[in-house]
């Protein structure tokens, strides 16, 4: 007797080809990448570097004694069961900036399961981190699980900013379900500086009219500034931001959230924020407008 084929559908499109019905078993990416810095002959220089998986870190040389470090996830983003480790560590001293080289994307999840983001930060004595990656690209039925900790010692200073944009304008694209959990954790001299936590589940679509949440708008940013100068910079990052968000500073730090209609608005308003907050040193290279 000829076996006979079974095709079946799934709600996606897909089709699972086989004898007998079976779940698909999804392949998982997993990746993890770490460097430190050292101060020495006046300047920031790589200490150590490790790199599996997906996750690369590369180094561009400038003429100045500026310190970069590029995130690359060669999968080229992140769907339900993958999962990304960050660390960085500065010495005393040290400065650097983090970016990576494109917008992570976090994909579909088929099977619901989150794709997961672990960072950690740690600044030593006198340190500075501007960490400035470039937005992550959230999809229809995208799934994540994101977890930043920095610890800081006395003197030293942070930029942290994040973005999310949801679909891409030009692409017609819009995100209707989803689920993001993204908590922040930040200590200072082992205080507890900064906590936040920002989830949201179901129906993002509808959720995201609301004026409390996003109010019909496609990108979000983030903006937490740890330093002694926090206060000084808050008018005129009001003026940067205009209508699109609000500042506030207390506490030893300054803390801003904006909300534009995609992701070219929110850059021309980024741009010149992250310039004043990094006292002129303004974004890095790898972004563009």
């Amino acid at each position: 007797m000829r076996r006979k084929t079974v095709l079946s559908k799934l709600g996606d499109g897909n089709l699972l080809q086989n004898s007998s019905l079976k779940k698909a078993v999804m392949q998982r990416m997993e990746g993890s990448a770490s460097f430190s810095t050292v101060y020495k002959d006046q300047r920031s220089s790589l200490e150590k570097l490790y790199q599996s998986g997906s996750l690369k870190l590369r180094f561009p040389l400038y003429s100045d004694n500026h310190f970069e470090a590029v995130q690359i996830n060669t999968a080229g983003g992140l769907t339900g069961g993958d999962k990304l480790f960050w660390k960085c560590e500065l010495g005393e001293k040290t400065k650097a900036t983090i970016t990576t080289q494109a917008a992570e994307k976090i994909y579909r999840s088929l099977d619901g399961m989150p794709a997961e983001i672990d960072i950690s930060l740690n600044l030593r004595k006198n340190s500075t981190l501007f960490w400035l990656p470039q937005e992550t690209i959230f999809f229809n039925r995208g799934a994540l699980k994101r977890k930043i900790t920095v610890e800081m010692e006395e003197g030293a200073a942070l930029l942290l900013v994040e973005a999310f944009v949801f679909g891409r304008k030009l692409m017609g694209e819009k995100v209707v379900n989803g689920f993001i959990d993204d908590e922040w954790q930040v200590r200072f001299c082992d205080e507890l500086v900064h906590f936040e936590a920002f989830k949201i589940n179901g129906n993002i679509l509808q959720q995201s009219t609301r004026p409390a949440i996003f109010n019909a708008n496609q990108a979000i940013a983030t903006i937490l500034y740890i330093a002694d100068d926090y206060q000084s910079h808050e008018a005129a990052a009001r003026e940067i931001i205009g209508q699109s968000g609000g500042v506030s500073a207390w506490n030893g730090k300054f803390l801003a959230r904006m909300i534009e209609k995609d992701s070219y608005s929110l850059r021309e308003k980024l741009a010149p924020l992250v310039k004043l907050l990094t006292k002129g040193a303004d974004v890095p290279k790898f972004w563009s407008i």
